[in-house]
């Protein structure tokens, strides 16, 4: 249920309806306070996109970072990528894009010999866009 809560404020949140997918969120929050917790890093990193989409970047990065320490404490791999990536546009967005390079690099060599799978191929393409694009405000 929380999963397709969040996948719907993903959708609000591509048409820029804001406070659609903040009211989406909470209704996904709600779902977890009854035990289901599996998706704790994706609240986390939905908040984190919301946040930014409002302009509130130094919040986005903490739930962001607060998404990579769930997804590590459950040895969640992918999602951790799926949060690192994200914090690493954040950082690009604001000029950090040495320190984005770095941190997804560092990611994605923990998935080195693995079948190179959509997310992979995103990650490694996200990558070579901070090679390519010193800064993209």
């Amino acid at each position: 249920m929380i999963i397709n809560h969040l996948l719907l404020a993903e959708a609000y949140l591509n048409k820029r309806d804001i406070e659609n997918a903040k009211r989406t969120v909470a209704k996904a929050v709600d779902y977890q306070e009854t035990g289901e917790t599996w998706p704790l890093h994706a609240i986390s990193r939905f908040r984190g996109k919301i946040l930014q989409a409002e302009g509130d970047l130094a919040g986005a990065e903490e739930k962001y970072l607060e998404a990579i320490r769930i997804s590590q404490a459950q040895s969640t791999k992918t999602h951790e990528l799926y949060a690192v990536e994200d914090l690493c546009r954040l950082w690009h967005q604001q000029g950090k894009t040495e320190q984005a390079h770095a941190r997804l690099s560092e990611m994605l060599s923990q998935f080195d010999g693995q079948p190179d799978v959509g997310i992979l191929r995103e990650a490694k393409a996200l990558l070579q866009t901070f090679e390519v694009e010193p800064h993209v405000q």
